[in-house]
């Protein structure tokens, strides 16, 4: 009698193994399909930031070429600039100049 019980229990756990092992993979499945999710995120947030910063670059880039052009066509609208630098008042006073509107000193 004993071993017909025992017979059937194991009857009985071997139906219920491939259940568990199907819950099993059930759940290692849903738990990558977290995970790429999660990492898909991340990816669209990161490509956004990658594209406003590119943009961002671009713009500054932009920005440079313009101020690099202003800087050009001062230069050729004040030939005379070296000649009154030589003057040592003209020259304090263009020191005094750049130190009043140029960039603060903790940011040079």
């Amino acid at each position: 009698m004993r071993r017909i019980v025992r017979e059937i229990r194991e009857a009985a756990e071997k139906q219920l193994e491939p259940e568990r092992d199907r819950g099993r993979e059930e759940a290692a499945h849903k738990a990558v399909l977290a995970r790429q999710e999660k990492l898909a995120e991340e990816m669209r947030a990161l490509e956004a930031a990658r594209a406003t910063e590119q943009r961002r670059a671009a713009e500054l880039m932009t920005v440079q070429r313009e101020g690099r052009a202003a800087v050009a066509r001062g230069a050729a609208v004040l030939p005379g600039l070296g000649e009154q630098l030589r003057d040592p008042r003209e020259l304090r006073r263009a020191f005094l100049l750049r130190e009043v509107l140029g960039a603060p000193v903790a940011l040079r």
